[in-house]
């Protein structure tokens, strides 16, 4: 846990006044921020208990570096509609 920022002011507890259940909340929030490059992750909580943690997750690719067929072909980025 000691790789968890202390909040630093206020009226809040450092990290190390935590109770057991906090610090596991901590590193469950923690485990799901690791690697996540775009995305959102949501805390849900019910009468003052956080109960879920919903995690979602965005890939985002260009159609040219994902497809390099694409490019040989000459096809271009919008696609001709029939009329």
């Amino acid at each position: 846990m000691s790789s968890l920022p202390s909040y630093q002011g206020g009226t809040h507890n450092s990290i190390h006044n935590l109770q057991t259940d906090e610090l596991i909340w901590l590193e469950r929030i923690a485990t799901h921020l690791r690697g996540l490059q775009f995305g959102a992750i949501q805390i849900v909580v019910h009468n003052g208990q956080i109960v879920q943690i919903e995690k979602t997750e965005r890939h985002r690719y260009d159609v040219h570096d994902a497809m390099p067929a694409y490019k040989e072909k000459g096809a271009t980025t919008h696609a001709k509609r029939k009329r």
